[in-house]
């Protein structure tokens, strides 16, 4: 449930550096997910 996080971090392209941790971690979480 941290997908409204990435929204915020993708809504804030200052942080590209941060966006990229953030789609890691969405790769984690779908693996938890599968």
């Amino acid at each position: 449930m941290k997908i409204g996080r990435k929204s915020e971090k993708e809504s804030m392209p200052s942080k590209k550096r941060n966006n990229v941790n953030g789609q890691k971690n969405t790769l984690i979480m779908k693996q938890e997910y599968l």
